[in-house]
């Protein structure tokens, strides 16, 4: 997963690799400036690839992939987010990796300066949460984190108000949305 750069491995970078049933699957940028989608079988050991077309910028390692899964076993894609419209894809079929969506919109709602993609995965599978989407909207110093819900049986994202951070009206401090790795506790 060398791509010239540390875009692969930057600290904000979230789930470059995740798990669901007998599959693992990972994702990166390779040297040639694609991204790579890989499914491994954890039973097996058979390993597929795929390559996911597309211009990306990977001089900018705010530009890093994170991928989510959501409870019926969906891949979710965002990628390529330097405030600027929200880069987002999903697959087509549960638990593959060779067909996937054109850039959709998730909601169309403050997705016009996207950073830090997140998706927080429950990874009890046995509760079923909604698959969620942390971001940050705005910019440097004036960005609120916001999060989006996924309706898997909808098949659609709805945003989740007010934001949980908000340092976009710059009042009363200046501020800006930046987490670590958020997770989700037993409740």
């Amino acid at each position: 997963g060398w791509a010239a750069n540390t875009i692969n491995t930057v600290i904000f970078r979230h789930h470059g690799v995740i798990t669901s049933g007998n599959f693992q699957f990972a994702s990166f940028y390779d040297a040639n400036e694609n991204m790579k989608i890989i499914r491994r079988n954890l039973i097996s050991k058979e390993i597929e690839s795929h390559l996911i077309p597309g211009a990306y910028n990977l001089l900018d390692s705010h530009n890093a992939i994170s991928m989510g899964i959501d409870p019926l076993g969906y891949l979710h894609l965002s990628f390529d987010n330097h405030a600027q419209k929200l880069r987002y894809r999903r697959s087509q079929k549960p638990l593959s990796i060779d067909a996937w969506t054109e850039m959709i919109p998730m909601t169309n709602e403050r997705e016009d300066q996207a950073t830090y993609p997140t998706f927080i995965c429950d990874g009890d599978q046995k509760r079923k949460r909604p698959l969620l989407f942390l971001y940050r909207d705005g910019s440097s110093n004036k960005g609120d984190a916001c999060i989006k819900e996924f309706d898997e049986q909808a098949m659609e994202w709805k945003d989740r108000c007010p934001c949980i951070l908000s340092g976009a009206h710059q009042s009363p401090w200046t501020s800006n949305a930046y987490w670590n790795h958020p997770v989700i506790d037993h409740t």
